[in-house]
């Protein structure tokens, strides 16, 4: 049986859709979003008729550090390559404060519920 990482994002708000997990296979890629957030896309689940969607993380804005999305993608593409199989990796979780260590120094403090598109 394939293990499989899954990675755990959550926002504090009330909203339909305020959390998200998905395994890491469903990740394509990382790309600046606005001013002080990084979007994270992803293949839309399996049991949706979607095909893509995204989560943005809010981080500290570009004007206090030049380079802070690629800092917060890097930060991310470490946390979420965990070599342990079949671990829930939580990325940001608003709700309880709890955030990757990998964005330590970063200011990621929430995330914007994910948007599913198809």
């Amino acid at each position: 049986m394939y293990a499989e990482n899954y990675l755990y994002f959550a926002a504090d708000v009330t909203a339909d859709l305020d959390g998200l997990m998905l395994p890491v296979s469903r990740v394509t890629g990382c790309d600046y979003s606005a001013a002080a957030k990084t979007r994270i896309k992803f293949k839309g689940v399996p049991e949706a008729t979607t095909t893509t969607g995204y989560i943005d993380l809010v981080h500290d804005n570009i004007s206090t550090d030049s380079d802070i999305h690629g800092k917060v993608m890097k930060a991310f593409i470490k946390a979420m390559s965990n070599p342990a199989k079949g671990k829930i990796i939580t990325i940001a979780d608003a709700v309880n404060t709890v955030f990757a260590t990998e964005f330590s120094g970063y200011g990621v403090d929430d995330v914007d519920p994910a948007v599913i598109t198809s």
